[in-house]
């Protein structure tokens, strides 16, 4: 039995590997949201309060009956495909009854006056059970029998100009189940009669003139294309669906392959993944709805994409590259930031008989030169750089030299190390109003830390134009900071690193006709990218 698990336990069971069964996107949302729908496309068709069949048992059981439904709200729930390929769906239909049936002798002939009875909601119901199909493209009522696929197939949109399919129940299907359940539980006088009416209502559901399916659809996508996904990250190419769960807790899930991910398409047997012990839901228990994006469509089209744009613009060479490093949980990313400052640093000199002179080494800040890491987990994104320079430094003190005495000189050999820091955490991504995600990836000037520390100076190699004195003295500076280098500073800018804008439009045309996302304003990574928000209907205009 698939179950609804809180949001911290779902996503524990999504860390360490997608769960998308090898497609790019799964849409799923909730039964209970597809019972809303059903009731509102059922309320808002005429032909389906009125129901009126004829059943004719003359030959057989001696009666005919004329039998007139008042159909109520189906109730939907998923089912066991029992008797047909891929996904069934089962309504319970409550209906009032009024039946005037006419008894016949053995000869023919009218046995009495017509018995006419009325029986009230409450003593039976219809139940159907019907797989969900899909059609796709424009199809006329008439012809969905015909050209209705079954949910083991791939369906491919953009192909001859088509864009849009529709999941359907297909209550027409050859093999539908069609009962009568007497849920009073006695015996009622009219069990046998609709008993005896199930193909008659069975040919009833399936003639389009009195019930159009393709109005009766749980979802239609489209290949849409939207102005800030150019490339399609979330536009749908080709999909399959599967519905799982049992009664009210079920979910209906549509597997996405879509146009800008270069992926092929995922599996057939698609189903969502986990490493749960017991099947769960893609949807927290508290949300009707979610939007999986695999791990890998979202690391190439988002950050490895608009890193390798950085990269390229920066004019970085091939060897800074950026790379995903392996994780269990979330991404992981090297990468290089191009800054270069030119530090020039003058000689200190107070010369005099017993003066002293400092010498620096001007030199190059370029941070391209340490790698810079972004660790993407528990919905922040923490930026890390740690560049650093030594440089060297020494000083010159002119000693007194009485008679050829002492030392003429001491010097002093420093090392002070620069150093450029960056430790940046934001959140990894946001929803803004609830219809578009933005990924930032950017680093604010101020996030940039330089610092100075001295550190133990070391003596030049034995060649240095001032090791040769052999009358002068050497000493190791401990850990100053002369003035010249403590007075470095440099001018960070903001490194702005966006991706454009992903339009959830592309992926809400998955959803139920009429019915859209709303304050989506849970974004996760466990793994995947997960998104999860409650759905209401669309305000009609």
């Amino acid at each position: 039995m698939t179950t609804f698990t809180d949001a911290n336990t779902l996503l524990k069971c999504m860390e360490g590997r997608t769960s998308t069964a090898l497609w790019d996107m799964i849409v799923s949302y909730r039964c209970s949201k597809l019972n809303t729908l059903l009731e509102n496309v059922w309320k808002a068709d005429p032909k389906t309060d009125k129901m009126k069949v004829l059943v004719d048992k003359k030959q057989a059981s001696h009666y005919t009956a004329e039998l007139e439904f008042d159909l109520g709200h189906p109730h939907l729930s998923f089912a066991t495909a029992e008797i047909m390929t891929g996904c069934a769906a089962t309504l319970r239909i409550p209906f009032a009854v009024k039946s005037s049936m006419q008894w016949y002798t053995k000869k023919g002939d009218m046995d009495g006056e017509p018995d006419v009875m009325t029986v009230e909601n409450g003593v039976y119901e219809l139940q159907v059970t019907v797989p969900l199909k899909n059609v796709t493209g424009d199809v006329e009522p008439g012809d969905v029998d015909a050209k209705a696929t079954f949910a083991d197939k791939t369906i491919h949109l953009g192909e001859n100009g088509v864009e849009a399919s529709h999941i359907i129940l297909h209550f027409g299907c050859q093999t539908a189940i069609y009962r009568f359940i007497n849920i009073s539980g006695k015996e009622n006088k009219l069990d046998e009669p609709l008993s005896d009416a199930i193909d008659k209502v069975k040919a009833w559901f399936g003639d389009h003139n009195n019930l159009n399916q393709i109005d009766y659809r749980l979802a239609t996508v489209k290949s849409i294309k939207v102005d800030a996904d150019p490339n399609g990250l979330l536009q749908p190419k080709s999909f399959i669906f599967a519905a799982s769960g049992e009664k009210d807790d079920g979910v209906l899930s549509i597997f996405i392959q879509t146009v800008g991910s270069g992926s092929p398409s995922g599996n057939l047997a698609a189903t969502f993944t986990s490493t749960s012990a017991t099947p769960i839901h893609p949807i927290p228990k508290d949300q009707d709805a979610s939007i999986i994006i695999s791990h890998e469509t979202f690391s190439r089209g988002v950050y490895l994409k608009q890193l390798e744009a950085y990269r390229v613009d920066r004019k970085l060479g091939d060897d800074k590259k950026a790379k995903e490093e392996t994780v269990a949980k979330g991404f992981k990313y090297t990468f290089y930031l191009e800054s270069d400052w030119d530090v020039r640093l003058n000689d200190i000199s107070q010369r005099s008989l017993f003066g002293t002179s400092s010498h620096f080494e001007s030199f190059h800040v370029k941070l391209q030169e340490s790698p810079c890491t972004m660790t993407i987990q528990d919905g922040q994104a923490k930026v890390q750089l740690a560049y650093s320079h030594d440089c060297d430094w020494y000083s010159i003190q002119h000693l007194n030299q009485y008679m050829g005495m002492g030392p003429s000189s001491k010097y002093t050999y420093g090392t002070v190390r620069v150093a450029v820091n960056v430790d940046q955490t934001t959140d990894f991504a946001k929803v803004e109003d609830t219809t578009g995600i933005a990924v930032d990836m950017s680093i604010t000037a101020s996030s940039f830390k330089l610092s100075k520390t001295g550190i133990l100076g070391h003596l030049p190699p034995s060649d240095d134009k001032f090791a040769w004195y052999s009358d002068n003295r050497y000493e190791l500076d401990k850990g100053s900071i002369p003035q010249q280098l403590d007075n470095i500073k440099l001018d960070f800018k903001d490194v702005k690193i966006v991706s454009p804008r992903l339009d959830l439009v592309a992926a809400e045309s998955v959803l139920a006709p009429g019915m859209t996302i709303v304050h989506v304003d849970h974004i996760y990574c466990p793994y995947d990218v997960v998104l999860t928000g409650m759905m209401l209907e669309v305000p009609k205009a």
